[in-house]
């Protein structure tokens, strides 16, 4: 056995005896003393794991040695006394007890029960050193615990910072965007109505869809910036499907015919009504009804299915004849300036717009998803909670009244 154990005792005799005992029990790091003036010493040097004191010695005494050693011993460490003596007496045990003893064994020894002792004290000091390793290593996790959440703080910190630079950046830049961009587009359509020949008017439409595309590329970089630092609201209320989808196909049909793509008036319970913002509404909505179109094929077609879920939403789904997106490519839809292999076609678009799609739905507390393959088309589909009809009477209701605003009936929901 490794166990280090110092044997402190005046008797050589003594010390002999003690010496066989250990070297039975299988422990061979054994060192004797017999001056108790050298215990602090040899403690320094051989650091033992546990000590065997006689109490009664010429020079220095065990108790006197046991308040030495209670200074050089640290408080959160464990090194057991074993006190050995010839006073049988109760009173002696307590005052060696008192000053720092962890056992004690009259004399004459008994070889059996000083085995035991010096067993049982070892593993309590085994103990000891395997817990106070754990709780090294328990407050190391903690340091590098608390270091990493700091951290975070800090990282998170400075991302707010950046996203409200950001939002102040975009907010200054819309609104000088702005102001000349309705300027070109306002004496673009001037122009449009004095005399001008075919060709003059084909460049000023390039000047006005140009100018549009880069309005519109604004308004949603704006959006997104909104949603990205929580300072888009949504007012709720209830919105009848009929009515939603059919104000979204008055802007998209005129799309649709100028491509010859036939847009399929939709099937399923239109009379209901959902959870939701109109306006927020009718954008997804536009959003997906206008991907449709301009992704699809010529002379292609576009369904528009109503279909209750059985968890109380309702699904709005739009289905093209496009030629579909690979399952690989689909998680990239919903990521802001993504684009799929437009490279290769002449669609323009921002890559913002299904991005967008996405944090309205969740500001309204909807879900938006895609189903496609390859060469068969793709389905793009949004679920809202299920208005109830009660629910749907109250809103209608109140928003006839003067003065109302979904504030007001605590609707309003603010992006997290």
């Amino acid at each position: 056995m490794n166990s280090r154990i110092l044997v402190v005792d005046d008797q050589s005799a003594n010390l002999r005896v003690l010496g066989t005992v250990l070297d039975v029990a299988g422990y061979q790091n054994v060192r004797s003393l017999n001056d108790s003036r050298e215990v602090l010493r040899v403690v320094a040097e051989f650091a033992p794991d546990l000590i065997m004191l006689d109490l009664h010695m010429p020079h220095v005494d065990g108790l006197e040695v046991l308040d030495q050693l209670a200074t050089v011993i640290p408080k959160d460490d464990y090194v057991p006394v074993l006190v050995l003596t010839g006073d049988a007496s109760s009173a002696a045990k307590e005052r060696a007890l008192s000053r720092g003893a962890h056992d004690f064994l009259s004399k004459p020894l008994n070889r059996t029960e000083v085995q035991l002792r010096v067993r049982n004290l070892l593993q309590n000091r085994s103990l000891h050193l395997q817990l106070k390793a754990q709780n090294v290593s328990l407050e190391q996790q903690v340091r590098e615990r608390t270091d990493l959440v700091e951290q975070l703080e800090r990282a998170k910190a400075e991302a707010e910072r950046a996203n409200q630079a950001k939002s102040e950046f975009l907010s200054r830049m819309s609104h000088e965007l702005r102001t000349p961009l309705n300027a070109i587009l306002g004496f673009a359509q001037l122009l449009e109505m004095s005399s001008l020949n075919q060709a003059q008017l084909g460049w000023l439409g390039h000047i006005r869809k140009g100018g549009q595309h880069l309005l519109d590329l604004i308004n949603e970089v704006l959006d997104v910036a909104r949603i990205e630092s929580g300072r888009i609201s949504v007012s709720l209320q209830a919105v009848t499907l009929e009515s939603a989808i059919s104000g979204a196909l008055d802007f998209i049909n005129p799309l649709a015919n100028t491509r010859g793509i036939e847009v399929r008036c939709p099937s399923g319970p239109t009379e209901c009504s959902v959870v939701a913002d109109p306006q927020r509404l009718k954008q997804v909505l536009l959003n997906l009804l206008s991907n449709a179109v301009k992704y699809n094929v010529e002379h292609g077609k576009i369904d528009i299915f109503c279909d209750p879920q059985t968890d109380g939403f309702i699904r709005i789904a739009v289905s093209d004849t496009g030629p579909g997106i690979s399952k690989e490519n689909q998680d990239r839809l919903f990521k802001p300036f993504e684009r799929l292999h437009t490279e290769k076609t002449y669609v323009e678009g921002t890559g913002l717009g299904l991005s967008l799609c996405r944090g309205l739905m969740d500001a309204m507390g909807g879900r938006i998803g895609v189903e496609s393959a390859p060469g068969a088309g793709s389905t793009f589909w949004v679920e809202l909670q299920q208005a109830s009809e009660e629910a749907s009477a109250g809103l209608n209701a109140l928003s006839n009244v003067a003065g109302y605003s979904a504030v007001d009936a605590e609707v309003t929901r603010f992006v997290d």
